[in-house]
């Protein structure tokens, strides 16, 4: 009986001190993991490769990278439709221009006027990125420039003894020019090939007359100068404003742009009414021999036809 009490002591002993020394030495029970399921679980059974399903949810792909599997389904892809025109907000014009004096300003000026004028307008309906509105309203500046005409006269006359071999020769003219600064606005119809139009103008002239007297000095063919003389043919030119006035002026007028795409031809007539101003009558313009200038100045209203054939541009 004592042996095996004795004996039952050494294995209570003996088990004791081994749970301590491995309790103690955590390295013993290092990368030991417990592989072990609940009773009665399964692993799912994993599909081929071949077989794995696609995610077609493209909202829930997040910076996917595209796939090139071929589609044998009846799905349709679209591209996104491009716009057809740029959003052609401004029209911009250049063309030659007439000025056709009307009323009281054709009895002192029975000679049209002749230049250019240039257009900038702002459409305010813009565009819906598809096609141009039905109508458009534009509104924008006109600058204008006509000549008028005017009167030269030239002589010339050569440097005296023995600086001879100079030749002079002096023109003197007398030019009748009008500037205008508008505010324009205009009203297109339609969007087509051909494109009618109204427009409106308020603004201003300046009428100037000014003389202006050219001196050229060349040196006679053949001819000699003194030794030690030294000559270089000059131009020189004086400019002097005559008689100016500034006017105010309104009106309106219509027309056609005809043509495809963003460049298109203007015809286009405005009837503008001029307040009064005093200008210079071109025809009674005059210039003697010796460069003596005489003219003679009236005072009327300012009305004119101005007919315009322009090139014009939407951008």
């Amino acid at each position: 009986m004592k042996k095996i009490l004795y004996s039952l002591t050494l294995i209570l002993t003996i088990n004791v001190f081994t749970n301590a020394v491995f309790a103690q030495n955590p390295k013993t029970n290092a990368n030991k993991v417990d592989n072990s399921y609940p009773k009665g679980f399964q692993l799912p059974e994993t599909p081929p490769i071949n077989q794995i399903p696609q995610n077609t949810d493209s909202s829930n792909i997040v910076n996917s990278e595209p796939s090139y599997q071929n589609q044998n389904n009846n799905q349709t892809f679209l591209m996104p439709k491009k716009d057809s025109i740029s959003d052609n907000s401004i029209l911009f014009g250049l063309g030659l221009i007439v000025g056709i004096p009307q009323n009281a300003f054709k009895e002192a000026n029975n000679i049209p006027g002749i230049g250019l004028g240039i257009t900038c307008m702002y459409n305010f309906m813009g565009t819906d990125k598809i096609d141009k509105h039905p109508v458009n309203i534009y509104l924008g500046g006109t600058f204008e420039y006509l000549y008028f005409g005017g009167e030269s006269n030239h002589f010339s006359f050569d440097d005296p003894y023995p600086y001879n071999a100079i030749y002079n020769t002096v023109t003197t003219s007398v030019n009748v020019n009008v500037y205008s600064l508008m505010i324009s606005s205009r009203i297109e119809f339609l969007n087509g090939p051909i494109i009618p139009f109204l427009e409106v103008a308020v603004g201003g002239r300046l009428f100037d007359g000014n003389e202006k007297v050219t001196y050229d000095r060349t040196l006679h063919n053949g001819g000699s100068l003194p030794s030690g003389v030294s000559f270089s043919p000059t131009t020189t030119t004086d400019n002097t404003h005559l008689e100016s006035d500034f006017v105010g002026a309104y009106g309106y007028g219509g027309g056609l742009r005809v043509g495809r795409g963003a460049i298109k031809a203007e015809l286009k007539l405005m009837n503008m009414r001029g307040t009064k101003g005093k200008y210079i009558e071109r025809e009674s313009i005059k210039i003697d021999n010796n460069n003596n200038i005489s003219y003679n100045t009236k005072t009327s209203t300012t009305d004119m036809l101005v007919p315009q054939i322009s090139i014009t541009a939407t951008f």
